[in-house]
């Protein structure tokens, strides 16, 4: 809870600039232009081959015959959809004066920018490229727009031809109401239109026999994603057995370390102060003789006075007992209500800056690249190639793909810091928690990610290595040498409160009747109490002379320890509590809208305009 508080505000920043980017993508995507009919020219013929080359490739040929009725135009220029994972290469044209590539499409302005042509006279233009249908058309089935449904003016005479791998199982020409005609002789279909209104498409869908097309190959760009992502989780690995660390070394001690209080201790054990922890400070005091604790109430104990702290006391208890008797020798817990946080926070904090930074900064540094450098992997390839797509949906699911590996991290950073605190158990749950959000973020990449940004049989490759990274990246923190020195008498006390026999205890009762008390802060911060406590329960010993209750001399040990429990909980939740905030957050959603298209509803087709 303290480390979401303290970076609360960055959390809060940085949810603001994701809404912002992606209100932005959103923006950007509904803001697109509709196109517009054009009666400036009109297109007499229209000739199309599309010819099966290989995998999902084919070759076309493109002959466009308009004919302009008003002066000053230039050419045509014709739209090539890239928009659905289309591709295309070896784009040929002896007309071609410019290419521009936006909003899903490439332009290719037909003419020339310093002649006009004449009007009505028909002018052809010729056309060649090769086209790739998406890995997201499927294996089995050729989905093509032979004529896009994107031109802005009317088609008088249009012929299609394709050119297939094999005979067709199954062929479906426009789902819509189709007024032309069209044939299939062995592995060619041939398309004929006549008067074809704007923005009309001519789509084609074919059916093979499994297999007929060949499967999706990885292209270049997706091997050399996940050999960049193999390398960088070897590096992590390699780097993790390379570089030295200082390894802790408990140093035996039977009493606390000489000038480290238990709030210190506890800042000490996982670089933390926690809320809990302030109450050790009250019994450390008692057993200094500095304050007597009446117990007579346990809901509301009530702390007095007997010295001053010596002048030797760290900042952060001077802090905290100058608050607690500001206004006198006696104080009851419940008058600390609302008020006592501000001071608990800023001996928290004092505590915290006190005891040595837990790791070095190079190595922070380190492992938070390699987790964004993991994170960049799967977050670049979503948005690089998904630009390509036009899609925002794909822009924000790069945003969006960073969380699980900031989730990753951090739980992982959290056990770093805390390894040397909580119990096995805990770091397994944690170990499970990682490979949960790693499972979760890897089944929704392979189901949310389409093939045309990423191919299946890459996906969960790609993802099981930039996920081991971000889990392997946290192994690359180092403690620095100045904090392990002091942290070792440290954790040899807290490991000889989990191994001390019953006789070496006596011995030491022995010679402090109240050495349970002294112990019992350090064992509270260290996460040890109740490991303390049962050491002592068939071992006879006095109340301590610090505790006020009625008939103090006939409490047990048992009970007092009851008592005391009681009591530290109530303080606890006193010294961090506060007033009630008079506002209130609010809640919502947000959706996002898609723009229109050029095209039909199969790949390739696109468009043609005027210019």
């Amino acid at each position: 809870m303290n480390s979401l508080r303290k970076y609360s505000s960055l959390i809060v920043w940085g949810v603001i600039v994701v809404f912002i980017l992606i209100f932005t993508l959103v923006m950007n995507n509904l803001g697109d232009d509709a196109l517009q009919y054009d009666d400036t020219y009109y297109v007499r013929n229209y000739q199309v081959r599309y010819e099966y080359e290989s995998g999902r490739t084919f070759k076309v040929t493109e002959e466009i015959t308009a004919v302009f009725t008003v002066s000053g135009k230039h050419g045509i220029i014709r739209d090539l959809p890239y928009n659905s994972g289309e591709t295309y290469d070896d784009i040929r044209s002896d007309d071609i004066f410019d290419t521009k590539s936006s909003n899903g499409f490439i332009s290719l302005y037909l003419g020339d920018a310093y002649q006009t042509v004449p009007i009505d006279t028909p002018i052809t233009y010729s056309l060649e490229y090769t086209f790739e249908l998406p890995a997201s058309a499927g294996n089995d089935t050729v989905y093509i727009n032979l004529i896009g449904g994107g031109w802005t003016t009317s088609i008088e005479k249009a012929i299609c031809t394709l050119v297939l791998p094999t005979t067709p199982i199954d062929m479906l020409v426009n789902d819509e109401d189709f007024t032309g005609n069209y044939s299939l002789d062995g592995n060619t279909v041939t398309v004929t239109v006549q008067e074809l209104s704007s923005f009309t498409p001519v789509t084609v869908q074919c059916a093979f026999e499994k297999g007929v097309l060949g499967g999706a190959v990885p292209d270049a760009g997706e091997i050399t994603i996940l050999v960049i992502a193999a390398i960088l989780l070897v590096t992590t690995i390699v780097l993790i057995l390379l570089i030295p660390k200082h390894d802790t070394l408990p140093v035996v001690n039977f009493e606390p370390p000489q000038g480290i209080d238990p709030l210190l201790a506890g800042a000490l054990i996982d670089g933390t102060v926690q809320n809990g922890d302030i109450t050790s400070l009250i019994y450390y005091w008692a057993y200094k003789k500095k304050l007597f604790i009446d117990l007579t109430d346990e809901k509301d104990p009530v702390l007095r006075k007997r010295d001053n702290l010596d002048e030797s006391a760290s900042e952060h208890e001077k802090t905290v007992f100058a608050r607690l008797f500001r206004d006198g020798d006696t104080i009851a817990v419940s008058s600390l209500a609302n008020s006592f946080y501000q001071t608990a926070e800023k001996a928290k904090k004092l505590a915290e800056k006190q005891a040595p930074k837990m790791f070095t900064k190079g190595s922070k540094i380190l492992s938070f690249c390699m987790t964004a450098a993991a994170a960049f992997i799967i977050a670049g390839v979503i948005f690089f190639r998904g630009l390509n797509i036009q899609n925002s949906a794909f822009m924000i699911g790069a945003l969006i793909a960073l969380v699980p590996f900031a989730a990753i991290y951090a739980i992982g950073y959290w056990y770093q810091k805390n390894s040397l605190r909580v119990s096995k158990k805990a770091l397994a749950g944690i170990l499970i928690g990682q490979t949960a959000v790693a499972a979760v973020f890897t089944t929704c990449i392979c189901i949310l990610i389409p093939q045309m940004i990423l191919l299946d049989i890459i996906k969960p490759f790609l993802c099981l290595l930039t996920a081991l990274t971000a889990i392997l990246a946290p192994f690359l923190l180092r403690r620095r040498k100045e904090y392990v020195d002091e942290l070792n008498p440290l954790l040899g006390f807290r490991d000889f409160i989990r191994l001390a026999e019953k006789d070496r205890l006596e011995m030491m009762l022995e010679q402090d009747p109240e050495y349970y008390y002294n112990v019992l802060p350090y064992a509270q911060v260290l996460g040890v109490s109740d490991i303390w406590e049962e050491k002592f329960k068939d071992i006879k010993m006095d109340p301590p002379v610090w505790a006020i209750a009625p008939n103090t001399t006939l409490l047990n040990f048992v009970v007092l320890n009851s008592v005391m429990r009681s009591a530290t909980r109530n303080m606890a939740s006193t010294f961090v509590s506060r007033p009630a905030s008079s506002g209130r957050s609010g809640g919502g959603r947000f959706g996002g809208g898609g723009g229109g298209f050029r095209g039909g509803g199969g790949f390739g087709g696109g468009g043609g305009r005027s210019w």
